[in-house]
């Protein structure tokens, strides 16, 4: 009886145990891309936008996706537009994404921190000659390191890869 109160509370730990364990995301996902891009360059020594079929426009560009018949794809070239309309703000976006995937890493590696500190004081004075002057000093170091034990920062790290890499 005692022998299988022993191997009922091993398993149990031991499912409990698996219960912590994390499953990594997929690393890519296929996605079919299209045999060829299907929009005309323009022609050379033309306007910059005379020869696209939208002119060069954000508002005839919408027209012209809205005319193709998808409306997802029109939901998502006006997402796409309210969230990046300019190029620097694109740049911008995509700064933001590497800072916080750096910022992402930093979890995963030691800190080390560094105080200093000086004092200099003078006593209340006691005698005929006055209070001597007090200098004090204080150096000090402390480093710390955060074992990624069920992969919090691991994942976080690889949420803020995938979002910058989505942000190309």
């Amino acid at each position: 009886m005692r022998r299988w109160v022993g191997a009922g509370s091993l398993a149990l730990l031991v499912g409990l145990a698996s219960g912590c364990a994390l499953t990594a995301p997929p690393r890519s996902v296929s996605a079919e891309p299209p045999a060829q891009w299907f929009a005309p360059l323009p022609a050379t020594g033309t306007a910059a936008g005379a020869a696209l079929p939208h002119d060069g426009r954000a508002a005839a560009l919408s027209d012209w996706w809205a005319a193709q018949g998808d409306p997802l794809l029109s939901e998502l070239m006006a997402a796409a537009q309210a969230v990046s309309p300019t190029v620097a703000a694109a740049r911008s976006r995509i700064e933001q994404a590497r800072a916080a995937q750096v910022a992402s890493g930093a979890g995963l590696r030691p800190t080390l921190d560094a105080q200093a500190a000086i004092s200099r004081s003078r006593s209340q004075p006691t005698g005929p000659g006055g209070a001597p002057v007090i200098s004090l000093a204080q150096l000090g170091l402390q480093t710390a390191w955060e074992i990624d034990v069920f992969g919090r920062n691991r994942a976080g790290l690889d949420a803020a890869s995938s979002r910058q890499l989505a942000k190309l």
